[in-house]
């Protein structure tokens, strides 16, 4: 699954597209994902005009995609060590 912040427009159950652009990926990546659950973030918590987390799990993630979001967990652990 994946978590991120925007709005309140999303719903538990509502199917998304999702479209994300990893920096190491010359293209955007696609995948559909569905609403777990959506919640109010705290106001320190807050980038920019979001004011609510997004939690998904993915319904179809390509392997493509899938590899990537594997590479970029990696490398994100990678920089905590």
């Amino acid at each position: 699954g994946l978590a991120f912040d925007g709005n309140d427009q999303a719903r538990p159950e509502d199917l998304l597209l999702l479209e994300m652009r990893i920096r190491t990926q010359p293209d955007a990546l696609r995948a559909t994902a569905r609403v777990i659950r959506v919640f109010r973030l705290d106001e320190e918590e807050r980038l920019g005009d979001h004011t609510h987390r997004v939690a998904v799990r993915f319904e179809d993630l390509p392997d493509d995609v899938r590899r990537a979001l594997s590479d970029l967990t990696l490398d994100i652990q990678d920089s905590l060590f």
